[in-house]
């Protein structure tokens, strides 16, 4: 008798955990629809310029805490604690690099992951690497701490190909996404934060 009582509460607790978890779940789902599909897409693939909320690559960080805070607080929007991460354009600042010297940069990325690439100009490189090493790192692979991406996993939110990465390090880039702060209640920010994180 006493057995069976545990039996039947443990499968409510079961039960009622599963509910608890499936309605967190449609939060969630809710929210993202409502509120990061228009540009994130349906399918949280992103596109040039978004970025992919479904591959695990997170220029802020991955775990659900980091995403909490992007979605709370956004980037580069009106929200007083939004995440700040810019690309300057090297060609506008104290850098004044020319196309020659972009060039040579993106043979010394090539160089940082591995393939083949001319040493004349990566060492030509080397002398404006300084320019980019206090974002990405000596290796080229990023700061989360910061939103700097990794240059040398293959993911480039604004486009692969040289045109596209000459022009983010010629031109820079100011992405933006506007904080869930006022928009969504904290118990939406931490729902879809979990989501996202576990997708």
């Amino acid at each position: 008798m006493r057995c069976a009582f545990l039996v039947r509460l443990l499968l409510c607790a079961g039960i009622a955990l599963i509910g608890k978890v499936h309605a967190q779940e449609t939060l969630a789902i809710r929210a993202y629809q409502a509120n990061c599909a228009s540009c994130h897409g349906a399918d949280r693939r992103g596109k040039i310029g978004v970025p992919n909320l479904a591959d695990k690559i997170w220029l802020w960080g991955g775990d659900t805490a980091s995403i909490e805070t992007t979605i709370r607080h956004g980037i580069r929007s009106s929200d007083p604690a939004t995440r700040q991460g810019a690309m300057p354009g090297f060609k506008h600042n104290d850098a004044e690099l020319t196309d020659e010297n972009i060039a040579d940069l993106l043979v010394k990325l090539r160089q940082l992951a591995g393939r083949q690439a001319d040493a004349k100009a990566v060492e030509r490189a080397d002398e404006n690497w300084v320019w980019c090493v206090d974002c990405h790192g000596k290796e080229g692979k990023g700061m989360q701490s910061i939103g700097a991406p990794d240059l040398i996993d293959g993911e480039w939110l604004y486009g692969g190909d040289k045109q596209s990465i000459a022009e983010s390090i010629g031109e820079g880039r100011k992405g933006v996404c506007p904080g869930g702060n006022g928009k969504l209640d904290d118990a939406a920010i931490k729902s879809l934060a979990q989501w996202l994180a576990e997708k």
